[in-house]
Formats: C-alpha cells, sequence, structure tokens
C-alpha cells in the first residue's frame, strides 16, 4: 500500500506523455472499418455504429470493390452492378461474417495479415451518389506516380 501511495504522490511531480489526437477519439465515437482474418475460421468485416448510422444502414451492406484504386464503397444500396449485398449477423451488431469476403479483400488489397488477426481502416471518405450515402474506404495506398508514368509511357509507345 505504501508504494502505491508513493506511487500517486509522485505523479504531480512528473510530467505525463502526450496522447495523439487521432488516439483521443472516444469508444464507439469514430468511423472505421474492421476486417478480421484470423486463422481458421474467424473471418469478418466490422463497421463501427457511427459508421453504419452516417450510412443509414439496416440489416444490410454493399460492398463495391475499386482494387486499382485501393478502396472500397460502402452503401445501403447498390451503386454498380458490381456491388454486393452483404446480410449482418443480427439487428443490432454491424458485423458481415463471410470468409471469401474477407479472404477476396486480404488477397486483392494485399493485406499482411501474419502477425495479427485484425487490421482497423480510419482513413474514410463520405459521399452522396444520386440520394445514396457512401462511405469510401482506403484499404491500401496507390502511388499515383507510377499510375501516371504508366499512363505517359503507354502515351509515348503510341506516338
Amino acid at each position: 500500500m505504501n508504494d502505491f501511495n508513493n506511487m500517486v504522490n509522485c505523479l504531480t511531480d512528473k510530467k505525463a506523455t502526450h496522447i495523439p489526437t487521432t488516439a483521443q477519439t472516444s469508444r464507439g465515437g469514430a468511423y472505421s472499418l474492421n476486417i478480421v482474418c484470423a486463422k481458421g475460421n474467424r473471418k469478418s468485416m466490422t463497421l463501427s455504429k457511427k459508421l453504419a448510422e452516417k450510412l443509414s444502414l439496416s440489416s444490410y451492406v454493399f460492398v463495391t470493390v475499386y482494387d486499382t484504386e485501393g478502396y472500397i464503397a460502402l452503401t445501403p444500396a447498390a451503386i454498380d452492378p458490381d456491388s454486393v449485398g452483404y446480410r449482418f449477423s443480427n439487428s443490432t451488431s454491424h458485423i458481415v461474417y463471410n470468409a471469401a469476403l474477407v479472404q477476396f479483400l486480404a488477397e486483392i488489397f494485399e493485406l499482411d495479415y501474419t502477425q495479427r488477426t485484425s487490421i482497423s481502416f480510419r482513413d474514410i471518405e463520405f459521399s452522396n451518389i444520386e440520394d445514396i450515402n457512401v462511405a469510401i474506404i482506403t484499404l491500401k495506398k496507390v502511388d499515383t506516380k507510377e499510375e501516371i508514368n504508366t499512363d505517359e509511357n503507354q502515351a509515348q509507345d503510341n506516338s
């Protein structure tokens, strides 16, 4: 008990370490997507409550993949012929249990699960397409310089 009292008394004499603003978001307050790709059967995609509310999602979420751009779009309705709807596991959570989807996203975006079982994505932009709320979530940074150089090289090859 004496060690504890000494520790508490020392706190006023010490300078605390600053917690970055990005780590100060209160629980449940952030827009995020978490993808779990554990060995075996634990594979899921979870939307934060705030993200699901922003998109006005109920029992389904539609996923549209844009692999060359490095992102996916989440919507309450299809925005493209390649949009696929996924049912949430129940009415209160925003979890999609679909091993094939998670495996596909991990492979196409080269997500590295060798040292972890889940990755959270918070790089999210919002838009609206024909009155449909859209969350655009970056899963992989794409080097646009490389794409531009490739386009320029093709243009030079064609001339």
